[in-house]
């Protein structure tokens, strides 16, 4: 987890954000409780919209 971390963290870095380990931690913690529900609730489609959710969050100003 910790190399996950670590490279998405570097992703917010070069894209200027002072709070990059933070934003890391919350993109990985999203992921892996998505990825839970998902499995849990045999749903894929749960997934799919909380990635096109996470994809507008990273792509926003204030990500």
């Amino acid at each position: 987890m910790r190399v996950l971390i670590d490279w998405i963290e570097r992703q917010f870095v070069a894209m200027g954000r002072a709070d990059a380990r933070e934003l890391a931690v919350a993109l990985l913690s999203a992921y892996q409780g998505i990825s839970l529900l998902t499995n849990t609730f045999h749903d894929p489609e749960l997934m799919a919209v909380e990635g096109r959710r996470l994809e507008r969050w990273i792509d926003s100003p204030a990500a």
